[in-house]
């Protein structure tokens, strides 16, 4: 999983460094396959996940 994009170049390089036995057993996801999986199953985003979205405390910068 990510939190950004994974580049096409990237889920390349992962396949060509996995054998086929372990590439069948790998689901690669970035940040808009996680999002589609809230659509689909109908749940509410988290919390500042839309861009220019402000987290509850009102501050911006790192979530922990």
């Amino acid at each position: 999983m990510a939190g950004g994009e994974i580049t096409k170049a990237a889920r390349n390089w992962l396949g060509n460094a996995l054998d086929a036995a372990k590439r069948s057993q790998v689901m690669l996801m970035d940040r808009d396959d996680i999002l589609n999986q809230f659509v689909v199953t109908n749940l509410p985003l988290p919390e500042g996940v839309l861009p220019g979205a402000m987290p509850s405390g009102g501050t911006t910068g790192a979530p922990f």
